[in-house]
């Protein structure tokens, strides 16, 4: 199959910038933020807003001849000059999933699966599909209904 000159220009540019990425304060970001910014928040809610303030900054590049809107590089990043415990997810969620669900450690040590951290989706297509968004939101206000009073769920249902 012939390459256009295009792809294979974008092919070239990739491979230079792989080389030697621009450098990116990401996670330095979600760290700092988490523990000056929205130090006094609730867990939940400190990480969402950190995460979201991180995102924002994030530097984007785009080249003149992009057709998406362009990228970011999260490989040459700055050391992170202070961690927020908040945000260990390489242990406790990891535990957490070993202990409901052990066959889940074989599928992540053969790159079947991987452990996720607060944030990351993973859309139960079926259900999207079969009751629409509609549904869906339905479903979370009947949530808030049946749990009133209930402060973590009426959180929960409420960023539905």
């Amino acid at each position: 199959m012939a390459v256009s000159e295009r792809i294979k220009m974008l092919f070239e540019r990739s491979r230079r910038i792989a080389i030697d990425p621009p450098q990116s304060s990401f996670k330095n970001d979600i760290h700092s933020s988490a523990l000056t910014i929205y130090k006094d928040l609730p867990r939940w809610e400190k990480q969402a807003r950190a995460v979201a303030f991180a995102v924002v900054n994030q530097q984007v590049f785009v080249e003149p001849d992009d057709k998406i809107i362009g990228r970011v590089y999260y490989k040459n990043e700055v050391p992170v000059s202070a961690y927020d415990p908040d945000f260990d997810f390489n242990t406790q969620p990891r535990r957490n999933t070993e202990i409901n669900d052990p066959a889940y450690a074989e599928l992540c040590r053969y790159q079947l699966a991987t452990y996720g951290t607060p944030g990351h989706i993973a859309w139960d297509w079926n259900k999207v599909l079969r009751r629409g968004t509609e549904g869906l939101r339905q479903q979370c206000e009947k949530g808030l209904i049946r749990h009133a009073g209930d402060l973590e769920a009426e959180h929960f249902y409420k960023a539905c």
